[in-house]
């Protein structure tokens, strides 16, 4: 008897040794977030993901970004409220509070889910285009714009009437969007191209700005008229000037940077860098990185909250998301949200957060 149990405890210790070197190793190499430049392993258009989180001015690839640097609220603590089933493969995820609802780009079947957040139900499905991967909502105009990597453009989504308008061509491999606000512009980075493209208010393209390499989130800072691309294949943000439409500056971050999120109150950027396992808080004013800070493995995703200046940051080889106190620059918490997290958004009064899990075809949603 005494053998049979060791021999049943060696098995088990064994399997999940085993286990946990897959969920390491194999997994990344099938899921390619986890593959830019040198540190990929296959290339993102075979399988997987961006930002992801979404606001009115960001995403991806990726971030919600109205924060309030003075008189901010404290951190509430945030518990996970419920589970509701999207798409598949479900990608990055966008708030319209004026009409009260949250899309969801299922990367897979190339749809989006309409989340009625009074109820936080799934009440109806869009058509898009070929893998639609970030999103980006202007609340004011009730226009959503939708990154669809797997084609080359952009769709233009009524949020009121849950329909799209028009279809934008941009570079090839869109992964991320962000609008704006001052100027009702969208800014599209194409990472098969190494460029960002610009469309205006009448859905027309009105430039092309070359960046750095395997351009990938994007995120609009109104306060300085910048906007911040990660260059997920050289560990670089790049700095355009929303006046010129120049590149006017670089700052060097981790590695593979996907997802960014921007606080125009305090002119700080967010950044995950997939690879590194940290996030590159950068001063947006002196274009240089204040802090690194530690957190989950993969991180992808991530999102700033408006009121308490809490950061969201989704763990993409996990099955969790760090709460990141943007006061401290410190993980304060760690919750437990799906499989394989991607996209995160906080709606704006920053008492409801959203991710989406694109290994399970699910979204969470956390209180706080």
């Amino acid at each position: 008897m005494g053998r049979t149990i060791a021999l049943y405890t060696a098995v088990f210790l064994v399997s999940g040794v085993i286990s946990a070197a897959v969920a390491y190793f194999v997994w990344p190499m099938i899921f390619p977030h986890d593959e830019v430049a040198t540190a990929q392993r296959v290339d993102i258009r075979d399988g997987e993901v961006s930002g992801e989180s979404a606001s009115d001015t960001s995403t991806a690839g990726e971030s919600d970004s109205s924060s309030t640097a003075s008189g901010a609220q404290p951190p509430r603590d945030p518990v996970v409220a419920g589970t509701r089933g999207v798409g598949t493969s479900p990608w990055a995820v966008a708030l319209d509070e004026t009409a009260r609802r949250g899309f969801v780009t299922n990367s897979d079947d190339s749809t989006i889910s309409v989340l009625d957040l009074d109820t936080n139900t799934v009440t109806g499905t869009v058509q898009a285009g070929q893998k639609p991967s970030a999103i980006a909502i202007d609340r004011e105009r009730g226009v959503g714009y939708i990154a669809n990597a797997g084609e080359g453009t952009v769709s233009v989504l009524d949020t009121r009437a849950e329909r799209i308008t028009a279809t934008v061509p941009v570079g090839r491999g869109p992964y991320g969007v962000a609008v704006e606000p001052n100027s009702d512009t969208v800014y599209v980075s194409n990472f098969d191209d190494g460029t960002v493209t610009v469309i205006d208010s009448n859905n027309s393209v009105v430039g092309t700005i070359g960046v750095g390499s395997k351009p990938y989130g994007i995120a609009a800072d109104p306060t300085t008229g910048t906007v911040l691309v990660t260059n997920a294949g050289d560990g670089t943000v790049s700095v355009i000037d929303t006046n010129s439409r120049t590149v006017v500056g670089t700052v060097s971050v981790g590695v593979a940077p996907w997802g960014i999120a921007i606080d125009p109150a305090s002119s700080t950027a967010y950044v995950t860098n997939n690879e590194s396992g940290t996030v590159s808080v950068i001063d947006i004013r002196t274009r240089s990185v204040a802090s690194t800070v530690p957190v989950g493995p993969g991180p992808v995703g991530v999102a700033v909250d408006p009121d308490t200046r809490t950061v969201l940051i989704a763990n993409h080889r996990l099955t969790t998301v760090d709460v990141l106190d943007a006061r401290t620059n410190s993980v304060t918490r760690t919750l437990d949200v799906g499989a394989y997290p991607h996209g995160v958004a906080f709606d704006r009064d920053g008492t409801t957060a959203y991710v989406t899990n694109f290994g399970e075809g699910t979204v969470c949603v956390i209180e706080f």
